[in-house]
């Protein structure tokens, strides 16, 4: 098999975006600053893989989400599906910046 088949056959089954600009549907944990930090931070569900939303960039499509006060202060995360949009490749072992179009299919859990 040639390395760019191989290269194929594992972006297309990623359960997160793996290329620049590509996006797709993510069962993932979010969490809003959970070590004290500001770092809003999805774990794509089955992997090790980290997401992050960059500060500085809006995500209207988690406003839902921050109604709740427990998500807001860090108290519970939320489990569900999550349109994320990858803003860099992938890199293994690297945490990968993502933008979020869309939320559904949503529970929040207390920590």
């Amino acid at each position: 098999m040639s390395m760019i088949a191989a290269l194929l056959l594992a972006a297309a089954s990623a359960p997160f975006p793996v290329a620049k600009g590509s996006c797709r549907w993510v069962r993932a944990r979010f969490s809003d600053g959970s070590n004290g930090s500001s770092v809003r931070r999805f774990w794509a569900i089955g992997t090790h893989h980290m997401l992050a939303l960059y500060d500085d960039v809006p995500a209207p499509a988690l406003d839902r989400l921050y109604r709740d006060p427990n998500i807001k202060s860090g108290g519970a995360v939320a489990f569900g599906e999550f349109r994320l949009c990858a803003l860099e490749r992938y890199r293994r072992g690297n945490l990968q910046h993502v933008r979020a179009t869309g939320i559904r299919k949503i529970i929040v859990v207390p920590r």
